[in-house]
């Protein structure tokens, strides 16, 4: 919450336009003010030099009720020479979660970046993924199911994932040959059932590797089947079982799981999967986020519009 409220106000005073009328000018003010004054007070005991003069300056401009351009300049310019101080001080002062720790926020335990508990070196997650379960998110491996080492499949999820309590993934070691009389595999059992009776590997139903994109959003007890991609962008509803590919940005649900609707019209989902903003570095994603998280459609298309 606190990266996000110092880049609103770095915006804020990005956006500042001297050539603006006096009114909305000074309404520009008071959002610089505004946020200044909630970081001051919420996240630096009101003790950030920087951050009252950011406040001293805007109560000042705000004191006359028009301003020349001359003045809105001197305005702008002292407000502009202070950002890239508070930029650099807040980002030190407030400490971002770090991808190579396995609990990010103590406060929250049941949260976990599972990249760093999962042993199987089969199972390849990106920064920033999280499972969120209160009865042991570093347990994540044990919700990934007939996983076997002579089969050679992966479990591979991108980066910025949201994946709730009681997921499974299924993996290809729960597929039974269904093209042979019987579906019983003798051949695991051992004893003289073992390797005479096996069927080579190619005569199993094996559907390949197991696909979950970035930024995808899997809600609480949903079952992934072997094979299956889901898309960036897509989230999936709860208690859902997801037999199919799912596209990107869409959103999922049901048994089987299917697509309800689509999150975005078709040209917001290209910018987004052309502007890719999980590969880019944690600063500029930072910057990024008054955007990620702006519920405006067309303000995001017009910021990624800009930025591609």
């Amino acid at each position: 919450m606190a990266n996000i409220l110092l880049f609103r106000l770095d915006r804020a005073i990005s956006c500042l336009n001297l050539y603006k009328p006096n009114r909305i000018f000074n309404e520009d003010i008071v959002e610089v003010r505004m946020h200044a004054r909630f970081i001051n007070s919420r996240y630096m005991n009101d003790g950030n030099c920087v951050l009252e003069e950011i406040i001293q300056i805007t109560q000042d401009a705000l004191s006359k009720p028009k301003h020349s351009k001359k003045e809105k300049e001197q305005i702008v310019k002292k407000l502009r020479s202070l950002q890239e101080k508070i930029r650099s001080e807040l980002i030190c002062a407030l400490k971002r979660p770090n991808p190579n720790e396995a609990f990010p926020n103590p406060n929250i335990p049941s949260l976990c970046y599972i990249k760093n508990v999962v042993k199987n070196p089969n199972i390849i997650i990106g920064d920033y993924t999280y499972y969120d379960d209160v009865d042991g998110a570093d347990q994540f491996e044990k919700h990934v199911t007939h996983f076997y080492d002579f089969i050679g499949d992966k479990l591979i999820i991108g980066k910025f994932c949201a994946i709730a309590k009681g997921v499974e993934f299924v993996m290809n070691g729960a597929n039974h040959r269904m093209d042979s009389a019987t579906t019983y595999p003798f051949h695991i059992m051992g004893g003289v059932w073992g390797d005479a009776i096996a069927p080579a590997k190619d005569k199993l139903p094996l559907k390949g590797n197991t696909v979950v994109g970035h930024d995808v959003c899997i809600e609480q007890h949903v079952t992934i089947m072997p094979g299956v991609h889901i898309s960036d962008g897509a989230i999936i509803g709860a208690n859902s079982v997801v037999a199919s590919d799912i596209p990107p940005y869409s959103i999922a649900m049901g048994n089987p799981c299917h697509v309800v609707r689509k999150r975005f019209d078709d040209e917001l989902i290209e910018l987004l999967l052309q502007f890719k903003w999980w590969d880019k570095s944690i600063e500029e994603i930072e910057a990024l986020m008054p955007i990620l998280c702006c519920g405006d459609q067309e303000e995001v298309r017009k910021e990624i519009k800009s930025r591609l």
